[in-house]
Protein backbone atom coordinates (compact mmCIF):
# COMPACT_ATOMS: atom_id res chain seq x y z
CA UNK A 1 0.00 0.00 0.00
CA UNK A 2 1.38 3.17 -1.05
CA UNK A 3 0.53 6.23 1.43
CA UNK A 4 1.07 9.61 -0.69
CA UNK A 5 1.38 12.55 1.68
CA UNK A 6 -1.62 14.25 0.59
CA UNK A 7 -3.61 11.13 2.29
CA UNK A 8 -1.76 11.68 5.23
CA UNK A 9 -2.05 15.51 5.27
CA UNK A 10 -5.93 15.73 4.45
CA UNK A 11 -7.33 12.82 7.03
CA UNK A 12 -9.33 14.00 9.87
CA UNK A 13 -8.23 11.10 11.61
CA UNK A 14 -4.73 12.64 12.35
CA UNK A 15 -6.30 15.30 14.36
CA UNK A 16 -5.82 12.94 17.66
CA UNK A 17 -4.95 15.81 19.97
CA UNK A 18 -8.20 17.38 19.05
CA UNK A 19 -10.58 14.72 19.23
CA UNK A 20 -9.19 13.88 22.25
CA UNK A 21 -9.21 17.23 24.04
CA UNK A 22 -12.92 17.09 23.25
CA UNK A 23 -12.93 13.45 24.48
CA UNK A 24 -13.79 11.62 21.86
CA UNK A 25 -12.19 7.97 20.29
CA UNK A 26 -9.97 8.21 18.12
CA UNK A 27 -10.30 6.84 13.69
CA UNK A 28 -6.93 5.87 13.33
CA UNK A 29 -5.59 1.71 13.15
CA UNK A 30 -5.00 0.92 15.75
CA UNK A 31 -8.26 3.27 17.35
CA UNK A 32 -7.04 5.45 20.57
CA UNK A 33 -9.16 5.32 23.60
CA UNK A 34 -11.74 8.15 23.86
CA UNK A 35 -9.71 10.94 25.23
CA UNK A 36 -6.24 10.00 24.33
CA UNK A 37 -4.05 10.81 21.26
CA UNK A 38 -2.37 7.39 20.85
CA UNK A 39 -3.40 3.83 21.43
CA UNK A 40 -1.12 3.13 24.59
CA UNK A 41 -2.66 6.06 26.76
CA UNK A 42 -5.19 6.01 29.20
CA UNK A 43 -9.00 7.16 28.28
CA UNK A 44 -9.64 10.52 28.97
CA UNK A 45 -5.76 11.76 29.68
CA UNK A 46 -6.24 14.52 27.51
CA UNK A 47 -9.72 15.35 27.78
CA UNK A 48 -10.20 19.23 28.54
CA UNK A 49 -13.58 20.34 26.84
CA UNK A 50 -16.97 18.92 27.70
CA UNK A 51 -17.44 15.62 24.88
CA UNK A 52 -21.34 16.43 23.95
CA UNK A 53 -19.61 20.39 22.17
CA UNK A 54 -17.85 18.37 20.04
CA UNK A 55 -20.04 17.50 17.34
CA UNK A 56 -20.59 21.46 16.39
CA UNK A 57 -17.30 22.23 16.43
CA UNK A 58 -16.53 18.75 14.16
CA UNK A 59 -19.35 19.88 11.47
CA UNK A 60 -17.92 23.30 11.46
CA UNK A 61 -14.01 21.83 10.76
CA UNK A 62 -15.60 18.99 8.28
CA UNK A 63 -17.26 21.84 6.50
CA UNK A 64 -14.01 23.96 5.66
CA UNK A 65 -12.31 20.88 4.16
CA UNK A 66 -14.86 20.16 2.21
CA UNK A 67 -14.89 24.08 0.94
CA UNK A 68 -11.43 23.93 0.22
CA UNK A 69 -10.84 26.39 2.90
CA UNK A 70 -8.83 26.62 6.54
CA UNK A 71 -11.05 26.56 9.21
CA UNK A 72 -11.19 29.41 11.98
CA UNK A 73 -13.70 28.23 14.36
CA UNK A 74 -14.27 30.80 17.21
CA UNK A 75 -16.52 28.97 20.00
CA UNK A 76 -16.85 28.95 23.80
CA UNK A 77 -16.33 25.42 25.45
CA UNK A 78 -17.16 24.34 28.57
CA UNK A 79 -13.15 22.90 30.40
CA UNK A 80 -14.44 19.56 32.35
CA UNK A 81 -11.90 18.11 34.86
CA UNK A 82 -8.67 16.10 34.20
CA UNK A 83 -6.42 15.10 36.59
CA UNK A 84 -3.37 14.03 34.20
CA UNK A 85 -3.08 18.07 33.42
CA UNK A 86 -4.21 19.34 36.38
CA UNK A 87 -7.30 21.40 35.44
CA UNK A 88 -9.99 22.19 37.22
CA UNK A 89 -13.19 22.12 34.95
CA UNK A 90 -16.88 24.01 35.47
CA UNK A 91 -15.66 27.23 33.53
CA UNK A 92 -15.83 28.18 30.12
CA UNK A 93 -13.15 28.61 27.31
CA UNK A 94 -12.83 30.64 24.40
CA UNK A 95 -10.70 29.52 21.84
CA UNK A 96 -10.07 30.53 18.25
CA UNK A 97 -9.06 27.48 16.60
CA UNK A 98 -7.28 27.67 13.54
CA UNK A 99 -6.89 24.32 11.59
CA UNK A 100 -4.91 24.73 8.07
CA UNK A 101 -6.38 23.09 5.28
CA UNK A 102 -5.30 23.65 1.65
CA UNK A 103 -7.40 26.88 0.41
CA UNK A 104 -9.08 27.44 -2.74
CA UNK A 105 -8.98 30.66 -2.05
CA UNK A 106 -5.47 30.96 -1.47
CA UNK A 107 -4.85 29.55 -4.89
CA UNK A 108 -6.80 31.38 -6.67
CA UNK A 109 -5.46 34.49 -5.52
CA UNK A 110 -1.43 33.43 -6.50
CA UNK A 111 -0.10 33.53 -9.76
CA UNK A 112 -0.65 30.55 -11.40
CA UNK A 113 3.18 29.80 -11.69
CA UNK A 114 3.36 29.99 -8.39
CA UNK A 115 0.37 27.52 -7.56
CA UNK A 116 1.43 24.67 -9.88
CA UNK A 117 5.05 24.28 -8.11
CA UNK A 118 3.09 23.68 -5.13
CA UNK A 119 2.23 20.40 -3.65
CA UNK A 120 -2.03 19.98 -3.98
CA UNK A 121 -1.87 19.55 -0.03
CA UNK A 122 -0.16 22.73 0.45
CA UNK A 123 0.05 24.15 3.22
CA UNK A 124 -0.37 20.81 5.06
CA UNK A 125 3.22 19.77 4.49
CA UNK A 126 5.77 17.70 7.09
CA UNK A 127 8.83 20.16 8.39
CA UNK A 128 10.98 17.83 6.09
CA UNK A 129 9.49 18.22 3.35
CA UNK A 130 9.98 22.31 3.13
CA UNK A 131 13.30 22.49 1.58
CA UNK A 132 13.43 25.60 -0.46
CA UNK A 133 13.29 29.19 0.38
CA UNK A 134 10.40 29.20 -2.17
CA UNK A 135 8.55 26.87 -0.19
CA UNK A 136 8.96 28.35 3.08
CA UNK A 137 8.36 31.78 1.43
CA UNK A 138 5.15 31.04 0.19
CA UNK A 139 4.15 29.08 3.43
CA UNK A 140 5.06 32.70 5.85
CA UNK A 141 3.02 33.80 3.21
CA UNK A 142 -0.23 31.72 3.61
CA UNK A 143 -0.15 32.22 7.11
CA UNK A 144 -0.17 35.87 6.73
CA UNK A 145 -2.82 35.96 4.27
CA UNK A 146 -5.08 33.78 6.53
CA UNK A 147 -4.32 35.43 9.61
CA UNK A 148 -5.21 38.69 7.52
CA UNK A 149 -8.38 37.44 6.23
CA UNK A 150 -9.78 35.71 9.03
CA UNK A 151 -7.76 35.30 12.30
CA UNK A 152 -7.44 38.56 13.45
CA UNK A 153 -10.83 39.14 13.20
CA UNK A 154 -12.03 36.69 14.91
CA UNK A 155 -9.69 37.15 17.83
CA UNK A 156 -9.93 40.82 17.98
CA UNK A 157 -14.10 40.21 18.32
CA UNK A 158 -13.39 37.27 20.71
CA UNK A 159 -11.61 40.30 22.78
CA UNK A 160 -14.38 42.30 22.86
CA UNK A 161 -14.23 43.93 19.22
CA UNK A 162 -10.34 45.37 20.18
CA UNK A 163 -9.42 47.06 16.43
CA UNK A 164 -5.86 45.92 16.72
CA UNK A 165 -4.26 42.66 17.32
CA UNK A 166 -0.54 42.29 17.71
CA UNK A 167 0.28 38.62 17.54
Amino acid sequence: RLITSEAIHLDLCEMTYVLAAFGQPGCLTPPNAAGASNPKMKAGSLTVFEPSEFPSFWSQVQSAMEANESAVIRGRYTVVDNQVLGIKGGWKADVVWVIIFPSKTFRESIPAQTSKLLPTYFPNDFASEMKTRFEMSVASQYASWLMHRSVAEEISEMLGDVKEVII
